[in-house]
């Protein structure tokens, strides 16, 4: 219901979002017997404690006493009173007007009152079947009590409960059925409505400075995603040359899951075939199977991943509660001339240590790397992985990984036997616990040029310290 003017009126809210105008009240509105623009407060009745199917409506118009309507499920309106107010009292100036959902308050309408331009009462009350009024709490004077809004609970984390918010102390109440009160939640600042969620777990408040949310403690909130890379605001739609070939993302926390976890689909809903590594660390490492080019993928992370720590499954929707899948979509559109991004040289030979895997080889533009950086690298046996050059007078370039042990005894990890000055070890890094990531290319201190590089991924049990992706931005 809405205020307009000379007018008042009753609006239907679908789910769809659409409003409709079911009934308009006022001075053109075939009702003379109403003020103009009048101001309603209203709560449905429920037949199973008594009352006549249909909604009880309050007349808020603040100088002219405290009117009382019934609308009937025919939208019919009727003024039962032109200042219904309990024995004793001369006006009301009514907050907060609902409809006890459970028998604990008697399934009663239920009103607090504040009245600062009379008798300087404040109550709450309860109207019965029979409109008689009933005295919930003690009244009190309004310099020590100003009732605002009234909300219910009928379940959930905030129980079978009525809640108060009182403006003089900035306080929220729980107001048990024989009135007696209890602080529930404090430090708001000209408090003025709450409102419990259906499901009552969830109660929203809304003071001078905004809305919050308040929730039961033993909900348990999971890992969130809270960065992901690479990343084109506003809207993820990649357009460089080479695709898009990998996804990072950085959750909240240690996160366990492992392939059947998530699912990747193009833009004509066929499956992407894809890697995933970095299961036990922060770090979601996606290397798609078909390079993002010129269509749109959508990742989904089902709620099975779950909390290294305490098992609680991710917070996909962002909702501030474990469960719920996470939805990213990215795209990549190809610009004019684009249609043929550079290969990676099947030339390029790597030789490594038995028990290990190369993942894949993917070309990766000069101006995704940082500075370049030759390691060290550390594992969590004490292993030290650094790159040297391999003493070749030819190219005089960073060729080789070699790996020092514990025992200070080294070996070489990784070479390319074939290097040249266009092809070194330019970047070393922990991609994840099990992954290394080695880019291969010219040096990277050549000004005006930005050429193609190679990312490596080599798997295995490494064991990984400090991962960072640092390499690649």
């Amino acid at each position: 219901m809405v205020l307009h003017q000379a007018r008042t009126r009753f609006m239907e809210i679908l789910p769809d979002g659409s409003v409709i105008t079911i009934v308009i009240a006022g001075d053109d509105s075939g009702h003379p017997e109403f003020q103009s623009a009048l101001m309603f407060n209203f709560a449905f009745t429920l037949e199973e404690f008594g009352y006549e199917s249909g909604i009880f409506l309050e007349d808020r118009h603040g100088s002219d006493g405290t009117a009382l309507f019934f609308m009937n499920p025919s939208l019919e309106l009727t003024k039962i009173s032109d200042n219904y107010v309990p024995e004793g009292r001369t006006d009301m100036d009514i907050e907060g007007f609902e409809t006890a959902p459970t028998q604990r308050y008697g399934g009663l309408l239920t009103i607090a009152d504040h009245d600062e331009n009379d008798d300087h009462v404040s109550v709450i009350y309860q109207l019965t079947p029979e409109l008689e009024w009933i005295e919930l709490t003690e009244p009190a004077h309004t310099n020590d009590r100003e009732y605002r809004d009234i909300s219910f609970s009928a379940k959930g984390s905030f129980g079978d409960t009525l809640y108060a918010a009182d403006q003089k102390e900035d306080v929220i109440y729980t107001i048990q059925p024989d009135g007696s009160h209890q602080v529930f939640a404090s430090g708001f600042s000209n408090i003025e409505s709450i409102s419990v969620s259906a499901d009552g777990e969830d109660m929203y408040v809304s003071d001078e400075n905004g809305v919050y949310r308040i929730f039961s403690s033993a909900r348990q909130a999971g890992p969130t995603l809270i960065m992901r890379e690479p990343w084109v605001m506003p809207d993820d739609v990649h357009s460089g040359p080479s695709g898009v070939k990998t996804l990072r993302l950085l959750w909240s926390e240690k996160i366990q899951f492992d392939r059947d976890d998530l699912s990747i689909s193009n833009q004509d809903g066929a499956a992407v075939p894809f890697l995933v590594t970095g299961s036990q660390t922060q770090f979601m490492l996606i290397t798609f199977g078909e390079t993002l080019l010129n269509d749109e993928y959508t990742i989904v992370i089902h709620d099975s991943v779950s909390s290294v720590e305490t098992g609680a499954a991710i917070d996909g929707d962002e909702d501030n509660e474990a469960g719920g899948d996470a939805v990213l979509v990215m795209a990549h559109r190809l610009g004019s001339g684009d249609d043929n991004p550079p290969p990676v040289s099947d030339d390029l030979v790597v030789i490594y240590d038995d028990g290990f895997t190369l993942e894949s080889k993917q070309s990766v533009p000069g101006m995704w790397l940082l500075e370049e950086g030759a390691g060290p690298l550390i594992n969590q046996n004490g292993d030290v992985f650094i790159a040297r050059a391999d003493g070749s007078e030819e190219t005089n370039g960073i060729s080789q990984i070699v790996r020092f042990s514990a025992d200070e005894t080294y070996e070489v990890f990784l070479e390319l036997p074939v290097p040249s000055p266009s092809e070194q070890i330019v970047n070393l890094f922990w991609i994840a616990e099990d992954t290394m990531g080695i880019i291969v290319g010219p040096p990277l201190n050549e000004p005006g040029v930005n050429p193609e590089y190679t990312l490596i991924r080599i798997q295995g049990s490494f064991g990984a310290l400090n991962v960072s992706n640092w390499g690649i931005h």
